[in-house]
């Protein structure tokens, strides 16, 4: 039986059920409940100022055209890539204030760091559920007919 559903994972012959498995890593350290907080709050706070339809980046277009979703997922990568970025500049700041012997600088970069690491895995869970979501769409499309 484990043999049979690891022969399928590399076969890639249920990818939904690879997709809930990777999002169920990230329920387990809380990434998910901390992407809804955070749409709760922030979110509405961003939608109310910029509505959805006149932000560049997500969801242009129709949220289940694939055409939305794949230019979604590029911006989710290039906000990754934005985070890490962050993520050396905060350590070489961080490095500085230690040299200096700034120590609640060091905690405030330390922080920083982790918020940017989590809001990384947060890009990287949304790429995956929107990665889902494609293949979803492209299943439902080849059942029906429709190329």
């Amino acid at each position: 039986m484990i043999l049979k559903n690891l022969i399928m994972k590399v076969q890639g012959k249920n990818p939904g059920s690879q997709i809930k498995s990777k999002i169920r890593i990230f329920e387990i350290f809380g990434i998910r409940l901390l992407n809804r907080f955070i749409m709760a709050t922030i979110g509405n706070a961003v939608l109310k100022v910029n509505p959805r339809e006149k932000m560049p980046s997500y969801f242009v277009g129709h949220p289940f055209n694939i055409k939305s979703l794949l230019l979604t997922k590029k911006w989710l990568l290039f906000n990754e890539v934005v985070h890490l970025i962050l993520i050396f500049f905060s350590a070489a700041i961080g490095c500085f204030f230690l040299e200096k012997g700034y120590g609640m600088g060091v905690i405030i970069i330390v922080l920083v760091i982790i918020l940017n690491f989590i809001l990384i895995l947060m890009q990287w869970m949304n790429r995956i559920r929107i990665r889902g979501i494609i293949s979803a769409i492209n299943k439902r499309k080849h059942l029906s007919g429709n190329k």
